[in-house]
């Protein structure tokens, strides 16, 4: 039997099929730990196995080492651990089966796992102009880059300028570079201003330590334009310029250059131009022609020379435009009316029309030019009782005469309204008023309490004059008025059954003497108190008497036993 027929018949126990004809492809190692090494690869599709129990075979050694290690895994990916920070390792990757190899591997290079890199570079820097500078570095030692250079970051910041120290928080700019530059240029700085620089190398792990932080001062350079130009009209032939200075001046100013020149200019007309210093904000203009526009242009300089134009135009014109009113009212009376309002900033060479239209078959009035800036208009010769529609009127930048506002009065008397939004004008008037009636109630309410107070206050004798004139009284009432005997009397306030025994239980209240003891009649008694009592006793007496002038006892009103105070 020929032998060839005999070694391609399968032999009993043998598994069937053939080593693999390729490797796995796309082998690389990279760390993704600083300590590791990850071997990854493209797997053999099914077709390629060739047989069953297909697996590989995984061998690293560090480069220039003769020993390898090796690993039998099914997956594609092998993790080396403990390994050195980024050495370079050679790799081989290699499919089996049960039947055998497959072909020898190629040798693929792979490295171990990144850390921040150590190294730092050497910085020098190249002023261009007042807004470029070009900063370079030199090369770094590989080994301290631990991992592939990936490249440069440059970071640069603005610090203050050099015409001001006042610091302000700016965010900080990033240029990044490849690993092969060496340079990089920062473009659009600010002149005349204090910048700080760094340089780091960065790989696939982060970025290394700054470069030492440098400082460059940029040069000067043209001022920015002044931040605004305004204009006002002094009178027919002047105007008043006044402007803010450039935010950022780039530099120390030498001062203002202001040209200006009529819009419609003649054959004899040129451009006048005017040098101010830098610390004048304000110039006034004279000698202008009346009824003109003019156009400005006014630019800051420095050593430099001169920067951004600011431009602006203004007029010996009275202006025209519609005027602002924040605040208006109108006070009336019977034939006249005046409006009061309050002029806004940049408004007062404003001029406009005020037109009172009457309600009804009334005459009508003229409208008046007025100037914004007068402040109030008193319109004359109204009739009385008549409600009138005030228009305003105002030509607007297109010259076209419109009607902008409109309010109603009554000439009926003083009539004080207001527009919105303002709401104080027409209550101020309410707010006195009411005042003053408050101020009068509280002065009534003082005089009141005065003399009730003086009222309530009286004197001691005067007093004593009232306890002596409430004891005579009841006496006097009793004899003339009602026929009561002191006997009777004595029963019921209880005194006792006698009269001596009243004479001796009573004690004296002020003073021991009694009525007999003043003498005379009864009418001295009581003339010093001023009351009617004791003559209008004597007058009843005597009548009793018949006309007879006795001091006898017998009168109730004398007895002599009573002591009174």
């Amino acid at each position: 039997m020929d032998k060839g027929l005999l070694l391609n018949r399968k032999k009993p126990g043998k598994p069937e099929g053939r080593v693999p004809e390729k490797n796995p492809t796309n082998v690389k190692g990279e760390g993704n730990e600083t300590n590791n090494m990850v071997i990854t690869w493209k797997p053999l599709k099914w077709m390629d196995w060739n047989g069953p129990e297909l697996k590989y075979r995984v061998q690293w050694r560090q480069k220039n080492e003769s020993e390898w290690q090796e690993a039998m895994v099914r997956a594609s990916k092998y993790v080396v651990s403990n390994t050195p920070t980024f050495v370079p390792y050679e790799i081989k990757v290699q499919a089996i089966n049960e039947v055998g190899k497959g072909p020898d591997p190629h040798i693929v290079i792979g490295y171990s796992g990144e850390d921040v890199p150590q190294a730092i570079p050497i910085v020098a820097i190249e002023l261009l102009n007042a807004t470029t500078v070009r900063i370079k570095w030199g090369p770094v030692d590989p080994n301290e880059v631990r991992g592939h250079l990936r490249g440069f970051r440059v970071t640069y910041w603005w610090v203050n300028s050099r015409w001001s120290r006042s610091k302000r928080h700016t965010p900080k700019m990033i240029i990044d570079k490849p690993a092969g530059a060496m340079e990089a240029v920062l473009p659009d700085l600010r002149p005349y201003s204090i910048y700080s620089v760094q340089v780091q190398v960065f790989n696939g792990r982060g970025l290394g330590p700054p470069s030492e932080t440098m400082q460059f001062r940029t040069e000067e350079g043209v001022p920015d334009r002044p931040q605004s130009l305004t204009l006002r009209r002094l009178s027919d032939t002047a105007l008043q310029l006044s402007w803010r200075p450039p935010l950022n001046p780039n530099g120390e100013l030498k001062g203002y250059q202001l040209l200006y020149r009529p819009i419609n200019q003649e054959p004899d007309d040129r451009e006048e131009t005017e040098f101010l210093p830098p610390t004048t904000l304000t110039f006034n203009l004279s000698d202008l022609r009346p009824q003109t526009l003019y156009h400005f242009q006014l630019r800051a300089t420095t050593k430099v020379g001169p920067g951004e134009t600011i431009t602006q135009e203004g007029s010996t014109i009275l202006k025209s435009g519609i005027p602002t009113f924040g605040n208006i009212s109108a006070v009336t009376s019977d034939n006249a009316s005046t409006i009061f309002w309050f002029p806004e900033e940049g408004q007062h060479d404003v001029t406009f029309r005020i037109w009172f239209k009457p309600l009804g078959d009334k005459k009508n009035l003229e409208p008046q030019h007025v100037n914004y800036s007068q402040k109030y208009y008193i319109q004359e010769n109204l009739e009385p009782d008549t409600q009138y529609v005030i228009c305003f009127y105002a030509y607007n930048y297109t010259d076209e005469m419109v009607l902008f506002r409109k309010m109603e009065v009554k000439t009926s008397g003083s009539d004080r309204m207001r527009l919105p939004p303002g709401n104080f004008a027409t209550k101020s008037w309410f707010i006195i008023f009411i005042s003053i009636i408050v101020l009068i109630l509280l002065l009534l309410l003082i005089l009141c309490f005065v003399k009730r107070s003086k009222g309530g206050k009286y004197s001691v004798k005067d007093k004593e004059d009232t306890q002596v004139d409430s004891e005579a009284r009841p006496m006097k009432d009793e004899t003339f008025g009602e026929y009561r005997s002191l006997e009777s009397d004595n029963e019921e306030k209880g005194f006792g059954s006698s009269q001596p025994s009243l004479n001796g239980d009573i004690k004296p209240l002020g003073s021991d003497d009694s009525l007999a003891d003043y003498g005379g009649s009864v009418d001295v008694q009581f003339n010093e108190d001023g009351s009617f009592i004791g003559q209008y006793s004597g007058k009843k007496e005597k009548e009793a008497t018949g006309g007879n002038d006795s001091s006898g006892t017998t009168s109730p009103i004398n007895p002599t036993h009573v002591t009174l105070e």
